[in-house]
């Protein structure tokens, strides 16, 4: 009679499960054991980015890099403007180095079996150009004029200077002050200062080709408020 009950149940569950199956569903039977059902932890690893914040401008380079895990996460991973990734302690907190300008920062949640269950990714922008209003700005180029400097107005720096990392980078120099790209343009014969403005930041810049192909571009650049 028991023997006549097991097939009873075994056939109504074979029926079910084919007619979960025709429905698109999968029907998995796990007894339970002796000292209760079977428990899983389905958490996942999750990460929360608190500094810095996306989308954000910076003055200067003093921005914490803080980052928050839950329980399941048992290593966090980031990547800095696509370099290697490194592994994030909290020491690394107050003491992190930022570039200057656009950084891209990538943050990766790991569990216990290595298995990646969050990835987040951040843009923002350390600047170190002190501001300006719009009046200094006006005051900055009558300056200029006063001291027959012409000035061609950009809207965008030029497209080659950006791809070869020569306009305000590695072929720049930052000058601090309006009296000094005045003095530097006069010491070496330029009569020309390019203004390259955005609806956040101008930038006045003296080209010196000395003979290259190339200018070291001398420039003052201001954040404006």
């Amino acid at each position: 009679m028991k023997h006549s009950k097991s097939i009873i149940v075994l056939v109504l569950v074979g029926v079910i499960s084919s007619l979960l199956l025709v429905s698109g569903y999968v029907f998995v039977y796990v007894p339970a054991s002796k000292d209760g059902p079977l428990e899983r932890s389905l958490e996942k690893s999750q990460i929360q980015i608190f500094s810095p914040q996306d989308n954000v401008t910076y003055q200067g380079y003093n921005v914490p890099l803080n980052i928050t895990a839950n329980n399941a996460t048992a290593k966090i991973i980031y990547s800095l403007n696509g370099d290697e990734n490194s592994t994030y302690t909290e020491e690394l907190a107050e003491e992190f180095y930022w570039t200057l300008g656009v950084n891209s920062l990538t943050v990766y949640a790991f569990d216990s079996e290595g298995n990646i269950g969050d990835c987040k990714t951040i843009a923002f922008t350390i600047d170190l150009s002190p501001k300006i209003t719009q009046q200094e700005l006006q005051s900055i180029i009558s300056y200029f004029t006063s001291q027959e400097l012409s000035i061609i107005a950009h809207d965008d720096p030029p497209k080659d200077w950006r791809d070869l990392g020569s306009f305000l980078n590695a072929g720049s120099v930052q000058l601090k002050t309006k009296e000094e790209l005045v003095d530097f343009a006069k010491t070496h014969g330029i009569t020309t200062i390019h203004e390259f403005i955005s609806s956040k930041h101008v930038s006045f810049c003296a080209n010196l080709h000395n003979n290259s192909a190339l200018p070291i571009v001398y420039h003052i650049s201001f954040t404006l408020s």
